[in-house]
């Protein structure tokens, strides 16, 4: 099995809050190490003014990983949608979230560019268990719609995979091909409970998911944020070690499946994920200093466990 890292454009580029341009970042990522690039489809659009989006990512055989949301907007007034498609919120019906996803999945179809799998927000942790499970499967069949397109749901905090509880309640309802692109940061978060100390319940409820996740968002949380501080320091070696286990599990898992690839993005974030400067409002840390040491550290974390793997 081999590992696949993408570049997160959150926070990094000046169109997303960053002081980057397309330009100084794509070129470089094949060098770095990285198959691509994962954004929001409006955050694409926006990049793509005059076509340099699309251009570059051409030029640099660049892959692209859509993020996609059935609901908005997020906080701080900001929304995931295109002007004129169709929009959703928490308070919608399931076909409302559907379709509003189903409107970014055909634009990131508009693009061109060479996509592996979309990443979805689907949902809202205020549905009923019956409403997501219905919305679930409006989505899927709305990616099915769209070329085929594989979709991997976030299990981010907010939206109907976001809490840990609740997704193993729906996954014996949900189909086998459903799969999930794992946070587990959020669900320690939103749990509330500590990736340091070892937690049967909560182990036992990601070795339940392992088998349906394809794509990890390589963040480290712990019990009160679904990012800590700096992952590069000793005081978050623990949970940084905890993380790596589940990582490990759930390659072992995608192993067991058959899977031939496995992906990941680091997804450190800018404030207010980072913490920042109360005068200034700047990050107090490098995010992307940060993300790309998560892209070594995964790695080499992956290397040694498919070296383990090659001695079995």
């Amino acid at each position: 099995m081999r590992i696949c890292a993408f570049k997160s454009l959150w926070g990094l580029v000046s169109a997303d809050g960053g002081t980057r341009s397309l330009a100084q970042v794509l070129p470089a990522l094949r060098e770095q190490g990285y198959r691509g690039v994962e954004c929001s489809v409006k955050l694409a659009a926006v990049l793509d003014i005059n076509g340099e989006f699309r251009q570059l990512m051409r030029e640099h055989s660049l892959q692209w990983v859509p993020v996609v949301f059935s609901s908005g907007p997020l906080w701080r007034g900001w929304s995931p949608f295109l002007p004129g498609m169709p929009t959703a919120t928490h308070c919608n019906s399931p076909s409302s979230h559907a379709a509003a996803l189903a409107g970014q999945l055909e634009s990131a179809q508009r693009f061109g560019l060479q996509v592996p799998f979309v990443t979805a927000h689907t949902g809202h942790d205020s549905m009923s268990d019956g409403a997501a499970l219905e919305t679930f499967g409006l989505v899927e069949q709305a990616a099915e719609c769209s070329a085929g397109v594989p979709l991997v749901h976030e299990t981010h905090r907010g939206r109907a995979a976001g809490n840990l509880w609740q997704l193993c309640r729906l996954l014996p309802s949900l189909p086998p091909s459903l799969h999930l692109a794992g946070d587990y940061s959020h669900f320690t978060a939103a749990c509330e409970v500590a990736a340091s100390e070892r937690d049967g319940t909560l182990e036992a409820a990601l070795g339940v998911l392992a088998p349906r996740v394809r794509h990890l968002h390589a963040r480290v949380g712990n019990e009160c944020s679904p990012q800590v501080h700096d992952p590069r320091g000793a005081h978050a070696a623990r949970e940084v070690s905890a993380f790596d286990a589940w990582w490990r599990a759930t390659w072992d898992a995608q192993r067991a499946a058959g899977c031939t690839e496995t992906f990941f993005t680091p997804e450190y974030g800018p404030p207010p994920y980072a913490a920042a400067h109360q005068e200034t409002g700047r990050a107090l840390v490098d995010v992307h200093a940060i993300n790309d040491w998560t892209a070594e550290h995964v790695r080499r974390t992956f290397d040694a466990w498919s070296r383990s793997k090659t001695k079995d």
